[in-house]
């Protein structure tokens, strides 16, 4: 069983770090590491970037302040969502308020991530979320959920 453990741990670091958001947590999130030592915003990302959605719905809601936290790299879960290709995952994260606008160190948004993969159905959504955040002024409001 530990083996287990150690070896998911090891997964989620490991997409954690392709994500970009690897580490970068605040003191709170330090203090709330999970079992397998790694601070919240990793495990987001994580599950952002794998297309896990139940367990993004599950941290964001014990923890909102995530939704905009920056990881190592100065990348959101949006990043991680939009560099894994994941569609619904950027579809939730812009419905409940993550910022598109947001850049990481290098300057890249949410969108730059999605181009950077080919995920272009994926970009064109981030990049006219930002249209309608710099319309209204700043960050991206919570948009009604995606029409099925």
């Amino acid at each position: 069983m530990r083996g287990l453990i150690l070896g998911t741990a090891f997964c989620f670091l490991f997409v954690a770090m392709l994500s970009g958001c690897s580490g970068g947590s605040t003191p709170l999130q330090e203090e709330q590491r999970d079992i397998s030592g790694m601070a919240p915003i990793q495990v987001l990302c994580a599950a952002a970037y794998e297309g896990q959605l139940d367990e993004v719905k599950n941290l964001l809601a014990a923890d909102p302040s995530l939704i905009n936290a920056k990881g190592e790299l100065g990348r959101t879960a949006l990043h991680a969502a939009a560099g894994g290709g994941q569609s619904g995952i950027v579809d939730y994260l812009l419905s409940q308020g993550a910022d598109p606008t947001i850049t990481d160190e290098d300057g890249n948004s949410p969108a730059s991530a999605a181009l950077e993969f080919a995920h272009t159905g994926i970009a064109k959504t981030l990049r006219e979320a930002e249209v309608k955040a710099l319309e209204a002024g700043g960050a991206a409001a919570p948009a009604a959920p995606p029409a099925q």
